[in-house]
């Protein structure tokens, strides 16, 4: 199974079934290439615990929930689809920056395109990764002898430099998939990662090509610098919106379950007064430690250059209390940002393909779509 950038999709197909795989959460969509553009048929969904994250017994509890999710949808919807893609999410897949280099022994020898490819195509995550993870490597920017050029190939110069983005997951999973599309009688067309998706994002760049980028999952946040349309930075906060559940429980002294009732009794204004302003309280507190945590990670991925101040912050599910500590601009103010920065909140699906939701999760509760699965429509459409 390959990864897959913008332009790789609906080579072959017009018709596919897109799974978005997040750790508590695994949504199968159904879409059409219409034009220009990917249309949803039919939407479903399937909560999944957090923990399936780790290990092959992760793989296949996310293939049981790809399955309860698909077999949601309507026989008429899934009708012609012979193919599904895969998308990747915090938690369920590697996403990584690198900077790699290459000396050559003569500089004035033009720069072959096998020499570039040696520098692009290595693993540069953690070494005992390797052998575990199926990858790709997608080159970002490259520079010869310090300058910045939009191609290294047949130029001079001793010093090749590219920024790459990585793209991973576990062999085990890639596996399992294989075996899922099998076992459907389907061809698995690819996967990719709603990051790469989100970095493309056309509303985070209307009137500008650089922007920071939040990216809020259940058990962490990932940060995303993009300097003219090209990711320049990556850095990750190893908390998400699920911190505000696990400080309840905690608070408490409740499950993980009795606490996320607590929390939906609270934002539907269900608690007396005392009780929603204790767990106000704890929710508030874990949210800071998020945005505490966000301004760490970006104070670390560039130190030398200021950050852009087009600021945005996506979350993969419904957590006004993440957005609200980091709405909040006085937490950019130790940052080395442009002048007058701006935090934007991107909430709501700006998408206009055809979305029919269906209730598909155990506790009857619609879940509509979200910015991420917005993002990979419009990636699947380039």
């Amino acid at each position: 199974m390959s990864f897959l950038v913008k332009g790789d999709f609906f080579k072959d197909y017009s018709r596919a079934v897109v799974f978005v795989v997040y750790t508590d959460n695994i949504v199968a969509m159904v879409v059409k290439k219409e034009g220009d553009r990917v249309v949803v048929v039919e939407r479903g969904s399937e909560k999944q615990e957090s923990e399936v994250s780790e290990g092959d017994f992760a793989a296949e509890k996310i293939i049981l929930n790809c399955e309860k999710a698909l077999q949601a949808l309507s026989k008429e919807s899934k009708s012609g689809a012979k193919d599904f893609i895969v998308a990747l999410s915090g938690g369920t897949g590697m996403f990584s920056f690198a900077q790699a280099k290459g000396i050559r022994q003569d500089k004035e020898k033009k720069i072959t395109k096998e020499e570039v490819e040696a520098v692009t195509s290595k693993w540069y995550g953690k070494e005992n990764e390797a052998s575990a993870s199926e990858f790709r490597n997608i080159p970002q920017r490259f520079w010869v002898d310090g300058f910045a050029v939009p191609d290294a190939v047949g130029l001079n110069g001793k010093e090749v430099t590219a920024d790459i983005v990585s793209i991973a997951c576990g062999k085990s999973l890639v596996r399992a998939f294989d075996e899922f599309a099998s076992a459907l009688g389907m061809r698995c067309a690819g996967m990719t990662d709603v990051r790469c998706a989100l970095a493309e994002w056309k509303t985070v760049f209307t009137g500008n090509d650089s922007a920071i980028l939040a990216a809020i999952f259940e058990n962490e946040t990932d940060i995303i610098v993009v300097r003219a349309k090209k990711i320049a930075g990556i850095g990750v906060v190893r908390a998400g919106y699920g911190i505000l559940i696990e400080e309840l429980a905690r608070a408490h002294a409740v499950g993980k379950e009795e606490a996320r009732s607590m929390l939906d009794a609270f934002r539907g204004g269900a608690l007396n007064a005392w009780i929603a302003e204790k767990i106000k309280e704890t929710i508030v507190a874990a949210a800071r430690n998020i945005a505490q945590g966000v301004v760490t990670a970006i104070s670390q991925i560039d130190k030398t250059n200021l950050l852009p101040g087009n600021v945005w912050v996506v979350a993969s599910e419904y957590a006004p209390e993440a957005y609200d500590a980091l709405r909040d601009e006085t937490w950019l103010a130790g940052l080395p940002l442009e002048r007058n920065p701006r935090t934007q909140r991107a909430e709501q699906s700006s998408y206009d393909g055809n979305v029919r939701v269906r209730i598909v999760a155990d506790d009857k509760r619609e879940r509509r779509e979200t910015v991420f699965d917005d993002c990979i429509l419009e990636y699947l459409s380039s």
